[in-house]
C-alpha cells in the first residue's frame, strides 16, 4: 500500500480482495438468515390470488358476486345465474330482436307471452308458482317477484350471516333459475315438457345433494 492507495501489480486481485474483507465494517446482520418475502401479501407468502390481483384488470366489483361464487356451489348453476343477472341469456325475445331467429318468440312454459328474461323467470305463471313455493320453504312470506336483480338484492340483505340457512338460500336461488332455464331448453330443443311439480322435485334433489357438502 503506497500513500493510501493499492498497487495492483501482476493482477493480484485475490490479495486485494483479502485485504478489503479484513478491513470491511462488520455487518450487524451477518448472523441472520436471508428469506424470500412476497410483498403483495401481509404474511409475505406467495399466493396465486395475489398474482391474479396484480395482473388482472381492476373494474367495478360485481354486486352479487357472493350469490354466485361460494364454497361448494354448482358451477353450471352459478354460470346460468351470472348470465341471467347480466341479462346475457339468449331468450327468444332477445334472439328475435337481434334477428338471430325469425320464428315465434312465445314462451314455451305458458304459451301466452313473449319470452323475455323478465317474463321467463317471474311473470310466467309456470315460473311464479315455482318461485312462490321455494320462497315459502325459506320462510320468506313476500312471494311477489319484481326482477332478478331486485330479488338478488333482497336475498343479500335478508341472508347476511354465514350459516347453513344462507347457504341454502343461495343454492335455492341459483337452482331455481337453472331448472327454469333447463325446462325451457328441454321444451324447445328436445320437445320434452314436465309438470311444475317435477321441476320442483329436481330443484329439491339438487339442493339436498349440495347441502350435504355444507
Amino acid at each position: 500500500m503506497l500513500d493510501g492507495h493499492w498497487c495492483l501489480k501482476d493482477g493480484n486481485l485475490l490479495q486485494v480482495w483479502h485485504h478489503i474483507r479484513q478491513r470491511a465494517v462488520p455487518d450487524i446482520r451477518a448472523q441472520e438468515t436471508d428469506t424470500w418475502c412476497w410483498s403483495l401479501t401481509k404474511t409475505g407468502d406467495f399466493t396465486f390470488s395475489s398474482v391474479w390481483n396484480l395482473v388482472r384488470d381492476h373494474g367495478e366489483k360485481f354486486p352479487f358476486f357472493n350469490l354466485i361464487w361460494y364454497p361448494n356451489h354448482s358451477p353450471k348453476m352459478s354460470l346460468c345465474l351470472l348470465r341471467a343477472l347480466k341479462v346475457k341469456l339468449p331468450t327468444r325475445s332477445f334472439l328475435k330482436s337481434h334477428n338471430i331467429i325469425d320464428r315465434t318468440d312465445t314462451c314455451t312454459l305458458c304459451n301466452q307471452s313473449s319470452e323475455s328474461l323478465q317474463h321467463l323467470f317471474f311473470d310466467c305463471p309456470f315460473s311464479s308458482y315455482i318461485w312462490s313455493l321455494c320462497k315459502l320453504k325459506l320462510g320468506i312470506t313476500d312471494v311477489t317477484m319484481v326482477s332478478i336483480q331486485m330479488e338478488a338484492d333482497k336475498l343479500q340483505k335478508h341472508f347476511k350471516r354465514k350459516s347453513k340457512l344462507t347457504f341454502l338460500a343461495r343454492i335455492c336461488f341459483s337452482a331455481t333459475v337453472w331448472h327454469i332455464w333447463r325446462e325451457r331448453n328441454a321444451r324447445i330443443f328436445n320437445n320434452q315438457a314436465r309438470q311444475k311439480i317435477m321441476v320442483l322435485r329436481s330443484i329439491y334433489e339438487d339442493i339436498r345433494e349440495l347441502m350435504k357438502s355444507c
